[in-house]
This record gives C-alpha cells, structure tokens and sequence, in this order.
C-alpha cells in the first residue's frame, strides 16, 4: 500500500478509475429506478437498456484497436522503449464523453414518458465508451510507468476500485431518491467533469512526476540522458580534434620565427 500514498500518478489515477468504477456499479442501481420507476418497464426489459453501456463500450474497444498500430509504430522508432505518455490520448478523448454522459443520463430520464426512454439509452454510450477508454488507458499507463513494480501498483488500485465498487451501489437508492435523478446524476456528472483534466496533465507533465518517483524506472527519461551525454560527448571530441589542427600552424611559425633570431644573432 505504501505505493499507492507515495507516488502522485498511482493515488491519483486509482482515485480516477475507482470513482469511474463505482460509476458502473451504481448505475445498476440508477437505470433500475429511471426505467422500472420512471417508464415503468419490467425488470427484464429494463436490463435492455444497458445495451447503450455496451454499445460504448465496443465502439471504445474500437478505437482502441485502430490506435493500436500507431503506439506500436512510435515504439519501435524510439528503439522499443516504451513512453507510457503515449497511452494517455484515449483516456483524454474518454473523460469529457464520460461526463456528458452522465448529465445527458439525468436530465432526460427524470422526466419519465415526457421524454422516449431511447434517450436515456442513448446516453450510455458515451458513458460505456468513457468508462471502457479510461479504464484500459490508465492501466496501461500505470504498467508502463512502473514496470517491474506494476503489480504492487495495480494491486493498490485494484483495492480500491473494489471497495468504491461495493460502497457506490450501498447509497444509490438514497442518493437518487433524495436528490432525484437529474441533481444525483449532475452530481456525479460534476465530479466526473472536475477529473477531466487529470489524463491532460499526466501527458504534460507525467515525464517530470516520474523522473521525481522512487518506484518508476522511467527507461525512457533515461534514454534521453544517455543521448544528451553521447551528443555532448561527440561535441566535445570534435572540438577537441580542431584544435591541434587550429594550433598546429601557429606553433610552426612561432618555431621558425624563432629560429631566425638565433640565425641573426650568430651573424
């Protein structure tokens, strides 16, 4: 546990990913109440309407697949040293649709018949293809970032995603009976919103919060290093060899000029 407390990208991300996780769980509780309570559906036919969720989520599995030879292609030019900031782009494009979702989801499904319950489907969607590009980007991101100590780090997160997983569901109903639909839902839509910019800032500045860590290897932060210090090196030795060609003819003509003093002196 102590990984998760000590490093910045593993509290923060698992912070991300548990609220996200906590999301999927509630809303088995909250598209029970939209569509049994507000439309009126059977249980059976309410369980339909995760088709939305589903739908999302293949779409981002999708995307994912396509960007995938892309990753591969910046990795073998940067000599198969892996920059976990590259698997940041699709959580970036996740987070956003992740929160619209959210509010799209409260503010047409409180309002029951007055509004077509393909509306509220639809809004799963987004929220599906949020929650599945957030996840399996983060992941990766934690992985790449820490390497050897992946495990212990996915562990922590794990933890605690599970414990957001069975607490959420706990107060659902009350949340959404107390609040109603569209205010729970913006609620949780608000904070969904506030971590939008977590992805952007980790692929900003993540290289610097890891050249800080004690747990993340950072090959690829190394990598650089080495290649500033070979390109130093190079100018170093090439100055070094202009040098003697520079000095070489003027300590020549110094020699000779020396020479002919002597010679006049002696006449």
């Amino acid at each position: 546990m102590r990984i998760l407390f000590t490093e910045p990208i593993v509290l923060l991300v698992t912070i991300y990913m548990s609220f996200i996780y906590g999301i999927l769980y509630l809303f088995l509780t909250a598209y029970a109440l939209v569509f049994q309570g507000q439309y009126h559906f059977s249980a059976g036919i309410s369980g339909l309407c995760y088709f939305g969720l589903v739908v999302g989520e293949i779409l981002a599995f999708i995307v994912v697949v396509l960007s995938n030879p892309s990753y591969v292609r910046k990795l073998e030019r940067n000599a198969n040293v892996p920059v976990p900031e590259w698997r940041l782009p699709t959580a970036i494009l996740g987070a956003p649709l992740f929160a619209a979702g959210l509010f799209w989801f409260g503010w047409t499904g409180y309002r029951g018949a007055a509004t077509h319950w393909i509306v509220p489907v639809l809004s799963g969607i987004l929220t599906g293809f949020g929650l599945f590009a957030i996840f399996l980007s983060l992941i990766n991101y934690i992985v790449d970032s820490y390497l050897m100590f992946a495990a212990s780090a996915i562990a922590a997160n794990t933890l605690m995603r599970s414990l957001f997983g069975g607490i959420f569901p706990l107060f659902a109903t009350y949340m959404f009976d107390g609040m109603g639909i569209e205010w729970a839902s913006t609620l949780l839509g608000c904070v969904a919103t506030v971590c939008v910019p977590m992805p952007v800032l980790f692929y900003l500045f993540g290289k610097k919060i890891r050249a800080r860590s004690k747990f993340a290897p950072a090959p690829d932060i190394e990598k650089e290093k080495r290649e500033r210090l070979e390109s130093d090196e190079e100018s170093r030795v090439g100055g070094g060899e202009d040098g003697p060609l520079a000095s070489g003819p003027g300590a020549a003509g110094s020699e000779e000029e020396k020479r002919e003093e002597e010679v006049a002196k002696d006449k």
